[in-house]
């Protein structure tokens, strides 16, 4: 009688694990249908898991008694999502759904072309708010105009980011992504819009405080001028000097450079400064003027006043060099002040009219 051959239990398990590869190779071979349709449905699939999905679907994974609980359980999820995708596959194949790509890739299109005209905009605005910021003036520049540039560009970096996002993806996922780097680079533009608001804004603002201060500069230039011409004046005598002088000391120079506002707001009250010292000096100078040319006047009536009159030749008579005949009463002055000197008919008209009176 023979005795029956004691396997030993290694030998057991390197004939179990023979047995099982074996099977695997003819599920493998019978599941090549699967196996492709599975590389075509689920592309993101890891290798692991599409062997699992076709272990599982081979009519009969489910009997190896080797294979642990836990990866029967995920197994059967497997299955489950491997369902799904042939429902899927099989409403793709749908008629209805088949018209319906088409709108949904015409959706798609429209996205792209949004997309890329939004891009090609803020771009623009970008480089622009880049190079407006980059020429305005260090002294222009605020915290705000920094804080909105900072913005647009981290802004812009973020959108691309988004759009490059979309690279890859198909239908819904694809469209979803559109619209969201959309949104962003609408969201940008917006940003770049504000940030070129407030450059044009800083911009007129420091502008404004050049022109107001070269405006007075000016003003007090003009000013220290006319105060220069009436203190040069004869009749000034040296009024408004010290006046003029202070202006002129005062009188600051216009900077070349760019300066802050507040060294702007300086020199414009330092001309303003400048230019009252050289209106008072252009009043005392003018006064004094008036009061010598007044005092002038008073000194030349006083010296008409004093001077002889003399009774002018009329134009057109003729003085005869021959004294005046007896008949008539001769009116020119002699030397010694006898103005008239009467004739002999007038003394006998006289001594006539009195005889007359006395006979009556």
């Amino acid at each position: 009688m023979l005795t029956p051959k004691v396997i030993s239990p290694a030998l057991q398990c390197v004939r179990r694990r023979r047995k099982l590869q074996r099977q695997l190779g003819i599920l493998r071979a019978r599941t090549s249908n699967l196996l492709n349709a599975c590389g075509q449905l689920l592309k993101g699939d890891t290798p692991e898991e599409t062997v699992l999905y076709q272990l599982f679907s081979a009519y009969g994974g489910e009997h190896y008694e080797d294979i642990r609980a836990d990866v029967h359980e995920w197994l059967r999820c497997s299955q489950e999502a491997l369902n799904d995708a042939f429902d899927l596959r099989q409403k793709l194949l749908d008629p209805a759904v088949q018209e319906k790509r088409p709108l949904e890739q015409q959706e798609i299109n429209d996205l792209q072309k949004e997309l890329e005209v939004a891009a090609k905009s803020v771009a623009g605005k970008v480089g622009q708010c880049k190079s407006k910021a980059k020429a305005l003036p260090a002294a222009a520049k605020t915290a705000k105009m920094n804080q909105l540039v900072r913005q647009v560009t981290d802004g812009f970096s973020r959108a691309k980011q988004v759009r490059a996002a979309s690279t890859g993806l198909e239908d819904r996922a694809l469209a979803k992504a559109l619209r969201a780097a959309i949104a962003a680079y609408e969201k940008v533009s917006q940003q770049a819009d504000q940030a070129l608001q407030q450059i044009a804004a800083d911009r007129n603002q420091y502008e404004s405080y050049r022109t107001a201060a070269r405006e007075a500069v000016r003003m007090a230039q003009t000013a220290i001028q006319r105060a220069e011409r009436a203190v040069r004046d004869r009749d000034a005598r040296a009024a408004g000097q010290h006046a003029l002088q202070r202006a002129k000391t005062a009188l600051p120079m216009f900077p070349t450079r760019a300066v802050s506002k507040q060294a702007l707001s300086r020199l414009r009250k330092q001309a303003e400064e400048a230019q009252r010292y050289a209106e008072q000096a252009e009043r005392q100078a003018r006064q004094k003027i008036r009061a010598t040319q007044a005092e002038r006047d008073r000194q030349r009536r006083r010296a008409q006043r004093q001077r002889p009159t003399v009774s002018p030749k009329r134009p057109g008579v003729k003085v005869s060099s021959k004294r005046p005949s007896s008949g008539g009463e001769s009116r020119q002055p002699s030397s010694r002040g006898e103005s008239r000197r009467p004739s002999s008919r007038g003394e006998s008209r006289r001594r006539s009219s009195r005889g007359s009176s006395r006979r009556r």
